[in-house]
């Protein structure tokens, strides 16, 4: 049965689509501008994936839409319940009321403190609470406004007076949310100790939040080699590091705080850990799939990414919104990409564009913030002043819902729109993973293991393989038990039986092929003696056990368990791994002969050759115990797997040393060195066949080009 999945799994996997370079060309229309693709995890890597749009451009907005003169510096947008938008056009010091349609309702151009009028001076955030309170961050004047409906301010939030606060901090609030309780949660630019908590009456509270800095071992060894050689007042001088500080947040219905961390010194893992969900104590509780904490997964976008001169840049994340169903908004300002995650952190959609895409509906200048509500997508542009509203597709209403439904454990009612899905998208991942999911809820575990392979989803196939597993031993434990006896029995009544036949001179003097091959993995130290020697051994069966061992790599690209290996059949190249097998025997056998005889080593190239050989003998039964193994176990099960490959590894490398040096006549040290001078060798080498075929290439494509030039005239 294992294998008939196995071959239904294969065929099934010919129908995925191949990789894709970022951004992926998955849809183009006159309507939508912009490419729109997915991150899904394949074998543990973060892979770019072709979809259809899950957003479409409606319409755009000016000031002068609405008759209220143009927007000045807007810089952020938020939705009440009802789908109600405050806009706050911060260089106006105003505030444009919006409906869901984004027709004007009202304006609230006049603040009222005290009686008197007041002005915002670069405020950055807003926010509606659920009573109707209108939360404004009046950046530089160092205050938080809390209005009512008809522009009078109820309350003033600034910064704590007294030692309740470090002495260097600066209070500049840039986003402010509430929660369901009446605590206000502010960010203050450049503040690395999280968001200020104020309570009902506006007293200030404590901290929020704040991130962690984390450590690699090179700056640990760093820090202590710093403590043993520096002295107190110098790494008193020396500068702090500080945590990351927060440049935006959201929070749910639930109170829990999404947000988003400004880039890390590490420009290479940008991305990594910037979104995270808080709880109401102020923890990180966002995992992935499998578990691990959005602190080590990559939000941003992977790839040679290039702007409109040519040069590589990073994502940059600066805002995040959360809409009523738990999804959430990253606004890049780099490339003007808008990613939408779910809570678990998994990618649902990038899209959008900015630089070298023109100026065009859908694309951005500077995306500056956004709100979504109701399936509607609201993205203000500060640079063009103006308001995008974005409205998801039928496709996109279809994947977002099922994942939302997905999420909160309603598989068996996202299953018909996970099929729906993929009427549309075959590509779709998640719809894979929906679909296995709400058949293991249903004990369909052959059916879940099909839509695990065909989303090349090892977590959910390993689960349901386990389900029949587990079902299949506990209906026929004592029958595999007495055929495990059984079997038992008879091999020790087999090999009792071969020992007393064979005669004892034979037994110590293996002059069959096949008992000198297995004789250099008992023996090795004898039977290369002999080899060396006395002439035995067979050059044929060694490379007869070349052959199996590439056989047996190639066979194990194909057919070990796919919980721990995917086999895609349409990208597979056999010629790869023969290279990567036989190749690299027979390359080790030139470069360690032609290196040794140098230095005066006695072994010859038939010898040397025959015991890189015979060493792959190990080899071949770590890759035959992969293979078996593999479809019988799981990944949480494989270390007794891992050990039996390990050991085979130290085996083959023992035989290898061993019929080295004695074929060479060299001692262990002497060895050692000349094997790191074969390995700068056989690289060598390799560079050097990698540029001719570099060079061929060239010429190839220079020739063919010639050749299409005196065509055409």
């Amino acid at each position: 049965m294992k294998w008939i999945q196995k071959g239904t799994a294969l065929a099934a996997m010919l129908v995925t689509a191949v990789l894709c370079a970022v951004p992926a060309a998955a849809y183009s229309s006159e309507q939508i501008p912009y490419d729109t693709y997915a991150y899904w995890t394949v074998e543990d890597e973060r892979q770019a994936r072709p979809i259809r749009p899950v957003y479409e451009v409606q319409s755009i907005r000016t000031g002068e839409d609405w008759g209220v003169g143009p927007l000045s510096n807007p810089q952020d947008i938020d939705c009440d319940a009802d789908g109600t938008f405050y806009l706050l056009d911060s260089g106006n010091s105003r505030v444009l009321i919006l409906d869901s349609d984004a027709n004007l309702l009202r304006v609230v151009d006049e603040v009222l403190l005290d009686g008197e009028p007041a002005f915002f001076h670069d405020a950055q955030g807003i926010y509606i609470d659920r009573n109707g309170l209108l939360y404004i961050a009046d950046t530089m004047n160092a205050r938080v406004l809390v209005l009512d409906g008809e522009g009078n301010v109820k309350r003033v939030l600034s910064q704590p007076e007294g030692g309740v606060i470090p002495d260097d901090f600066n209070f500049q609030p840039i986003k402010v949310v509430c929660d369901s309780n009446g605590y206000t949660y502010v960010l203050s630019s450049g503040s690395y100790y999280g968001a200020l908590i104020y309570g009902v009456q506006g007293e200030f509270l404590g901290f929020y939040g704040a991130n962690t800095v984390a450590s690699s071992p090179l700056e640990l060894f760093e820090r202590l080699w710093e403590r043993l050689t520096t002295t107190a007042e110098k790494r008193a001088a020396s500068q702090q590091r500080l945590p990351y500080q927060f440049i935006s947040m959201d929070i749910t219905e639930d109170d829990f705080i999404y947000t988003l961390t400004g880039l890390t010194d590490n420009i290479w893992s940008v991305g990594t850990g910037q979104i995270r969900c808080l709880n109401p104590a102020g923890i990180n509780v966002m995992k992935d799939r499998e578990g691990r904490l959005s602190d080590s997964v990559n939000f941003a976008d992977e790839g040679n990414l290039k702007n409109d001169a040519g040069h590589y840049r990073l994502t940059n994340f600066t805002k995040l919104c959360v809409d009523e169903d738990g999804f959430v908004y990253a606004l890049d300002s780099t490339f003007g990409h808008i990613f939408i995650y779910d809570e678990q952190g998994q990618s649902i959609a990038v899209f959008g564009g900015g630089h070298g895409a023109g100026n065009q509906m859908g694309t951005f200048k500077r995306p500056e913030s956004a709100a979504a509500h109701n399936g509607r997508l609201y993205i203000i542009d500060s640079l063009d002043n103006t308001l995008s509203i974005f409205t998801r597709t039928a496709y996109g209403g279809l994947y977002m819902q099922a994942q939302a439904l997905t999420l909160k454990g309603r598989s068996s009612e996202s299953a018909a729109l996970w099929k729906k899905v993929l009427q549309q998208d075959k590509n779709n991942q998640l719809a894979y993973a929906g679909l296995a999911q709400a058949a293991i809820l249903d004990g369909d575990y052959e059916g879940a293991m099909g839509y695990a392979c065909q989303g090349k989803m090892q977590a959910e196939y390993a689960l349901a393989f386990q389900r029949i597993r587990d079902s299949f031993m506990a209906d026929n434990v004592w029958w595999m038990l007495l055929a495990g006896a059984a079997a038992a029995v008879a091999l020790i009544v087999l090999f009792v039986r071969l020992r007393r036949r064979a005669p004892a001179e034979r037994r110590r003097q293996p002059g069959h092929p096949v008992a000198f091959a297995l004789a250099t993995i008992r023996h090795p130290f004898d039977a290369f003696s002999r080899l060396k020697y006395d002439g035995y051994g067979s050059l044929p069966a060694a490379l007869v056990t070349l052959a199996v061992y590439t056989l047996a790599r190639i066979a194990s690209d194909i057919y070990t368990g796919f919980s721990f290996q995917i086999f895609d059949a349409a990208s597979y190249n056999a010629l790869i791994t023969v290279a990567g097998s036989a190749g690299l025997v027979l390359l080790w056998s030139i470069a360690n002969w032609a290196v040794c005889v140098l230095f005066e080593g006695k072994g010859r190239f038939r010898e040397v050759l025959m015991v890189s050989c015979y060493a792959m003998i190990p080899e071949i039964m770590a890759l035959c115990l992969r293979i078996l193994l593999s479809n019988l176990l799981i990944p949480e099960e494989a270390s007794m797997l891992t050990l039996l490959v390990m050991v085979c590894h130290i085996v083959t490398a023992v035989v290898l040393c061993i019929g080295t040096m004695t074929v060479h006549e060299f001692n262990f040290f002497k060895f050692l060195g000349l094997t790191v001078i074969t390995v700068i060798a056989m690289g060598l080498v390799i560079f050097i066949l990698f540029m001719i075929g570099i060079l061929f290439q060239e010429l190839g494509g220079f020739l063919s080009s010639v050749c299409k030039e005196a065509l055409y005239r």
